[in-house]
């Protein structure tokens, strides 16, 4: 089961993402994307107490990209456990979104490393 909470910073949106993401959860979690980029603001996933995530899950990160850049800006994945930033990896997730310790370096990254929409994600 997938529980979201959304919380707004200043400078991002934090999903923070809890249980597991399967083809079962990805209707709720493309929901929550959905409202995390109507912030207008970098979303950060949050993966610190998920536990898993599948190749559905993975896909959705992918497909919601190009609104999120829209709508949004980047998109940052957050302390996923080192299972999961594995699974990440194999599924080349990685490549399109960069994966960070913590939210603070994920801020300190989106501080020192301006973006404009149309630039291509790149990994810090």
């Amino acid at each position: 089961m997938l529980k979201c909470e959304l919380v707004e910073l200043s400078e991002a949106v934090v999903l923070e993402l809890h249980g597991e993401i399967d083809l079962g959860a990805t209707m709720t979690f493309r929901r929550y994307l959905g409202i995390a980029a109507s912030c207008q603001k970098p979303i950060l996933l949050d993966m610190k107490h998920l536990q898993y995530i599948d190749s559905a899950g993975a896909r959705v990160i992918e497909m919601f990209l190009p609104q999120a850049w829209d709508q949004a800006g980047p998109v940052a994945i957050i302390s996923p456990a080192p299972m999961l930033r594995r699974g990440l990896q194999l599924l080349e997730v990685d490549r399109q979104v960069p994966l960070f310790g913590s939210v603070g370096s994920a801020l300190a990254w989106l501080r020192t490393s301006p973006l404009e929409l149309d630039d291509e994600p790149k990994q810090p």
